[in-house]
């Protein structure tokens, strides 16, 4: 519908920035049902129960503003995520094929390859954050989204043995080389199960890339006939 939109009748190719513009919008609003769907399914992983009676239970104790906990970070990880499956990737894959004259299929496997990793690091930091937040419907240890942030940092702080009341500024007057370790410390945190989450994402690409080729003759026949 997006892509429609940004043609306005006109028969031609979308640009890369359309394509993106395109998946980016549509992915954020994929963001509201992602949101509800993720946290009934962490809150029923943690205490058990059904959809319907987790909803409900949500519901009863904490109003209905607890159904859109996380919304943010699910909606921006899913702008992203979108953005990169129908706009990065395809236009990866058409870059390498013009470029190598290489089949459709190792410009579909580099494609999803790039892009799929790209997003997994640009989306990671957000999905943790709101796997936190949508864990921690009480707010014991994560209340907001840049409470959570800073929560996360400080967790990977400590663990690391520095002290989490130290700034980095104070510690790069002190002493240089504590400085660095300690900004890695803190952003480690975000990028745990990074390399798991980005092998699905890989292959989730190039599933998409397999099913617009399979499908597109069904859909779209016009755009095939001679």
């Amino acid at each position: 519908f997006l892509q429609k939109q940004l043609l306005r009748g006109e028969y031609r190719a979308l640009s890369m920035s359309e394509e993106m513009f395109a998946g980016f919008t549509a992915g954020g609003i994929s963001g509201l049902p992602c949101c509800v769907l993720e946290l009934t399914m962490i809150q029923q992983q943690r205490f058990g129960g059904t959809p319907i009676n987790t909803i409900f239970r949500l519901y009863s104790t904490h109003g209905l503003s607890i159904i859109l906990r996380g919304l943010g970070p699910s909606s921006g990880r899913e702008a992203i995520f979108a953005a990169g499956y129908l706009g990065l990737s395809p236009q990866i894959e058409r870059f390498f094929e013009r470029r190598t004259n290489k089949g459709s299929k190792l410009g579909q496997l580099f494609g999803s390859l790039f892009s799929g990793i790209l997003c997994a690091f640009l989306t990671h930091p957000l999905d943790t954050i709101k796997s936190c937040m949508q864990g921690d419907v009480d707010r014991h240890t994560y209340r907001g989204f840049r409470h959570t942030i800073k929560t996360i940092a400080e967790q990977g702080v400590i663990s690391a043995g520095f002290s989490p009341s130290a700034s980095i500024k104070t510690a790069a007057a002190l002493d240089l080389s504590l400085s660095i370790p300690r900004l890695v410390a803190s952003i480690t945190p975000f990028f745990r199960g990074f390399g798991a989450r980005a092998a699905i994402i890989v292959v989730c690409f190039n599933i998409f890339s397999e099913c617009k080729l399979a499908f597109a003759h069904i859909f779209f026949p016009s755009a095939f006939s001679s």
